[in-house]
Formats: C-alpha cells, structure tokens, sequence
C-alpha cells in the first residue's frame, strides 16, 4: 500500500456479524447460522471465516453456501470444509469494501 513515511500502512478490518434463523430450538429442528462479513479500510489476503459446529447438533451435509451458492463439505476446489467440530471458508483475497455471506445448517438430534 502507498503510505506516509513513517507510518504503518493500514491494516484490514473484516467485520463479522452472525445471526441464526431461530432463537429457540427443539429436538428435530433444524437452525441456518448465516455470517455476513464485511472489510473495511485496506485488502485481506488468504481470508478464512472458521465457526464452530454448536454443541448438541449435527451437521447438515450439502448446507454450507457462500453469496447464496450452494458448496461442497470436502476439501476440494470450491471454498468450504467441513469436519465433525468446524465448518470453514477460505475466502481469498478481498479488496476494501467487500462483503458477502456464508451459511450452513444444524440439526438438533
């Protein structure tokens, strides 16, 4: 980045903000967790959005999407992966002012 002699050039912020489509939850249902992000004043490189599956729910297999695009849940060419305690997105690189959604499914056994 272009800076000013003696100082530090600027250093991403990426917002995170997650929300569920339900506030309570019984045995059977299932719950969308969607985070949005945002970054804001310079470029993130190698960017990851890594969430923990909750406690007590399984994963829904073939629900992880990011913008809406539905992903695979192996480590492949697509953004996602998933084990039985994480789901994960590799972002890339994202310019200032970028923003999307990534999102997946739980159910509660």
């Amino acid at each position: 980045g272009v800076y000013e002699y003696g100082q530090a050039p600027a250093q991403p912020i990426v917002t995170l903000t997650k929300s569920a489509d339900k506030t309570s939850a019984a045995a059977g249902d299932t719950i969308t967790y969607t985070i949005n992000y945002q970054n804001t004043v310079a470029g993130a490189q190698n960017a990851v959005i890594t969430d923990n599956i909750p406690n007590g729910t399984t994963y829904i297999t073939g629900s992880a999407k990011l913008n809406g695009a539905i992903k695979t849940d192996v480590s492949d060419s697509d953004e996602f992966t998933y084990n039985s305690s994480t789901a994960t997105w590799n972002l890339g690189n994202l310019s200032i002012g970028a923003s999307a959604s990534v999102s997946f499914q739980v159910k509660i056994p």
